[in-house]
């Protein structure tokens, strides 16, 4: 389904990406975990197209992202691939109320009238445990777990085929992450999904394959239980280590 192929991303004139290569099946939960700066966060901006690359190349399906048009992106951005963002507070527009940012996600991908749009908007933050009187909210008026929740209702309204999901649940408290990877873990259920993070312990409990990252290049991957019992790059076992949540 998604293919990236000896990537190459410049940022600030250094490599942040270096000849990364990856791939997500349909219905496959990937997590892609690495210190920071090791490129995990450019490679999602890579696979939503919204980065120039200095090599290699992006596929979806096998066509090649580099060659599609503006409006053709578009389509694919939450449309194909949603992104599920860090800190929805700073990507929720704080002038548009929640019900309208989330509607439009609908009318943009399913071509659903607004009242239609609204409908199932609400219907997917209750399913995601927010209040349906949050669609007349704004985002600042959210706490932090509502808001990433509204993000998830939001990623699943354009019923797209891959969830990318970019540190999740970095700013949440212990209640709040629990119940954010639980939505997460039900989400995969119905789509594939590439969880991008720092976190061992979020990485075990969502995904079956993970993908160590390093200075912009993969270091080590496979099954994730085979990964974390038994890892072969120094930088996995460290990070084994250091992980408090880890079972084993």
């Amino acid at each position: 389904m998604l293919a990236v192929e000896r990537l190459r991303v410049l940022r600030g004139g250094y490599a942040a990406v270096d000849g990364l290569d990856l791939r997500v099946e349909p219905g496959e939960r990937v997590a892609v975990v690495g210190e920071s700066g090791s490129g995990k966060s450019t490679l999602s901006l890579a696979i939503l197209g919204m980065v120039p690359l200095a090599g290699g190349r992006v596929l979806w399906h096998g066509a090649d992202l580099a060659t599609w048009s503006p409006a053709a992106l578009r389509r694919y951005r939450g449309g194909a691939v949603a992104l599920i963002p860090q800190d929805p507070l700073a990507s929720l527009s704080p002038a548009v109320r929640v019900g309208t940012q989330l509607a439009e996600v609908a009318e943009c991908h399913r071509g659903v009238t607004r009242r239609e749009a609204t409908r199932r908007a609400a219907a997917l933050l209750e399913r995601v445990g927010v209040p349906e009187r949050a669609l007349l909210a704004w985002p600042h008026e959210l706490s932090g777990g509502q808001r990433q929740r509204a993000a998830i209702a939001m990623a699943l309204l354009g019923e797209p085929e891959l969830i990318l999901a970019d540190e999740p649940t970095t700013s949440l408290d212990a209640v709040a992450q629990a119940e954010v990877l639980r939505l997460l873990g039900d989400a995969a259920r119905e789509r594939a999904l590439l969880l991008i993070t720092h976190d061992l312990g979020v990485a075990a409990e969502v995904a079956e394959r993970l993908v160590v990252m390093h200075a912009g290049r993969v270091v080590e991957s496979g099954p994730t239980s085979q990964v974390l019992a038994a890892p072969e790059h120094t930088l996995t076992a460290s990070l084994v280590q250091a992980s408090p949540r880890l079972p084993w």
